[in-house]
């Protein structure tokens, strides 16, 4: 299955020009669709930053270039050299960049390669399409949907047809109109992505509602015939084991959220209030947003190992499952990543998602706390937490002050997809792939819903 390619490249900023390259930045982000200085647009980049690290007086102050796109890192940094103007304005205030500058291709190449930053987590929500793909199918959407179905409806025949009289309708359309039908295929759920759900999903996911990961487990065990002793090895002699092995771990992490408990200081009231209102004046700009987490970790090798072990677990999860345009049980985020800073003492986290702050922050304490906790409860600031994955992002005050207090500003931002939503992009892919199988009952019904 293709996956886009993340890139994040984390520079030292130059002792005196951490302030001309922020008010560069601005200038640059205000008008990101027309300023050519940093071009995104002309390269296949779903969603790209530029932004300053600066929230930590601890540390140098750093700029962090992220962007996730198809095809290798060498063709992109040959279109956005092709199509940017103003690379030399923008890394020239870093250290290290080479006296050639952008006109150095080599140079300049080896400079963006010696600082990037592995990429310790990444979640994709559409895996298997290209960007042309995706605004292929959603251009095909729209247009069945204002040329065929809305002219049908408007002559009131659409609702004296029938579910395959309307379906033939669109595959003639489509034909004669030769309308580009992409080939990426977007998988409905598996296994990997049942065990992370438990609740049905959102109201109009594309995502068809299933059971929880308790009655998945059975569901195997049945389907198997693993019998009494299969399930009694399930769901009795493995947690035992299981806990056997981590009750060391165990031991040692409650002596340290017991002494982390009793230094949490919960966010002031007023604090949190200015602080929602400084981000909500930069927020909402479309009817997506977006996100910039910079924490340190906290002290010693228990909390940074923890740290590492939760991170690779998730990433090798999202790899395996998370397919079906959903992060366990939220299908409003595109992109996201966690990355170290600074040698591993800092860990920043970055996404893009559909809709407002808030009801992000809603989902993640609704949806996906579990998974939240077990890696920022090894960061600072974070609300008291038990063994490891309990409470902790529940706390919504708490959590909410402890993204508030970490999150910088964006200095730059673009997205291609300017209104499209997870859901929309997902969706337009899943017409596109059963537009000539055969499909009947109900998933003709959900098909017909996807328009």
């Amino acid at each position: 299955m293709r996956q886009q390619t993340p890139l994040s490249v984390v520079a030292t900023i130059k002792f005196g020009e951490h302030e001309n390259l922020k008010q560069l930045l601005k200038d640059i982000g205000d008008n990101v669709e027309t300023d050519t200085r940093f071009n995104f647009k002309a390269t296949t980049t779903y969603f790209g930053r530029l932004v300053v690290l600066d929230n930590d007086p601890h540390f140098l102050p750093l700029l962090l270039f992220e962007s996730q796109f198809d095809g290798s890192v060498d063709n992109f940094l040959d279109e956005l050299l092709r199509g940017s103007t103003g690379l030399d304005q923008v890394f020239g205030k870093c250290q290290g960049y080479p006296p050639g500058g952008a006109a150095d291709v080599k140079a300049f190449k080896k400079w963006i390669g010696k600082h990037t930053v592995p990429v310790m987590t990444y979640y994709a929500a559409y895996k298997p399409l290209t960007l042309a793909e995706a605004k292929s199918n959603l251009a095909l959407r729209q247009t069945v949907r204002t040329e065929l179905l809305d002219k049908l409806d408007a002559k009131g025949e659409l609702a004296r047809m029938s579910p395959q009289q309307v379906r033939a309708a669109i595959q003639k359309f489509v034909s004669e109109r030769k309308l580009p039908v992409g080939k990426a295929s977007m998988p409905f759920l598996n296994f990997a992505d049942k065990l992370t759900i438990r609740t049905p999903p959102p109201a109009g996911s594309p995502v068809p509602k299933d059971r929880g990961w308790r009655e998945y487990l059975a569901l195997y065990a049945k389907v198997n015939m693993l019998g009494t002793f299969g399930n009694w090895l399930l769901y009795t002699f493995l947690p035992w084991l299981v806990g056997l092995i981590l009750m060391p771990f165990l031991w040692v992490l409650h002596k340290k959220e017991k002494a982390d408990a009793e230094t949490y200081v919960p966010p002031p009231p007023v604090q949190s209030m200015r602080l929602n209102k400084e981000f909500f004046n930069v927020e909402n700009k479309l009817n997506k947003n977006q996100m910039t987490h910079h924490v340190l970790v906290k002290d010693g090798w228990f909390r940074h190992t923890t740290l590492r072990v939760v991170l690779w677990g998730i990433d090798k999860l999202s790899r395996v499952g998370l397919t079906a345009g959903r992060l366990t049980d939220v299908a409003t985020v595109h992109f996201a990543r966690w990355i170290y800073t600074d040698g591993g003492k800092r860990l920043l986290f970055t996404s893009n998602f559909d809709g407002p702050w808030s009801a992000y922050v809603g989902d993640f304490v609704d949806r996906t706390s579990e998974y939240l906790t077990g890696i920022w409860s090894n960061t600072n600031n974070f609300p008291k937490t038990r063994s490891l994955i309990f409470e902790g992002a529940q706390d919504i005050d708490g959590f909410g002050w402890f993204l508030r207090i970490n999150q910088l500003p964006t200095e730059v931002w673009y997205a291609a997809f300017r209104s499209e939503t997870v859901v929309t992009i997902v969706s337009t892919t899943q017409i596109c792939q059963d537009m000539d199988t055969n499909i009947e009952g109900e998933r003709l019904a959900a098909w017909l819903r996807r328009f």
